[in-house]
């Protein structure tokens, strides 16, 4: 095989072969696959690209902190979406709960670092601590009441024990339990925002 100019057709199917891995072109012109056995083998290769690209990123990216990737992610919806029934104010909730996985719903922390500091971090709420994702959820004392009700709620989806012992064991749980929980925390995530939302409403 010749080895024309970078951006030629040739050329750039030698590169996605090298790229996922695959038998170079001049072997699979001398001795060509089944066309079922190369589909099934093409496609293995290019998933498992893909999943190992995409798990490196994640392990690099801080907007990517808290993103659960789940076991062969090629092709299959995030738990996030898969939850998710296609009704508009359940597409909103699930919009915000990535958002708030990758940390691009905006926070006061995220105002002072867009703003070199100009503005402060600290949570205008309750004056204790910057306001990030996890102040906001878990302890930020003016959203005591909704975490309260969270909590009960999760309590009951998960079980009494595995909320007591902290144990969430996902390959422990149904498939509705993950469901409800995924759908839980959602709520969650909606409640808190609303509660925030309100309360700075009030405050100013």
């Amino acid at each position: 095989m010749s080895y024309p100019d970078r951006n030629s057709f040739s050329t750039s199917i030698r590169q996605i072969l090298h790229k996922n891995n695959l038998t170079p072109p001049e072997d699979l012109l001398q001795n060509p696959p089944p066309k079922h056995q190369w589909k099934t083998t093409f496609r293995n290769a290019t998933t498992n690209y893909c999943e190992s690209t995409w798990k490196e990123e994640l392990s690099i990216q801080s907007t990517a902190k808290y993103i659960q990737v789940q076991s062969a992610p090629i092709g299959h919806q995030h738990n996030i979406w898969a939850s998710t029934d296609p009704k508009p104010h359940e597409i909103r909730r699930a919009e915000l709960k990535a958002r708030f996985l990758t940390g691009t719903y905006i926070l006061q922390s995220n105002t002072a670092r867009f703003t070199r500091n100009e503005v402060s971090a600290t949570c205008k709420l309750c004056n204790i601590g910057d306001e990030t994702r996890e102040h906001l959820l878990l302890t930020c004392k003016a959203h005591t009441e909704v975490r309260s009700e969270g909590m009960n709620m999760l309590q009951q989806i998960i079980g009494r024990q595995a909320f007591a012992a902290i144990r969430c064991n996902r390959d422990n749980q149904s498939r509705k339990q993950k469901t409800d929980v995924e759908r839980w925390s959602q709520i969650y995530c909606e409640r808190s925002i609303s509660s925030r939302t309100d309360q700075l409403s009030v405050a100013i």
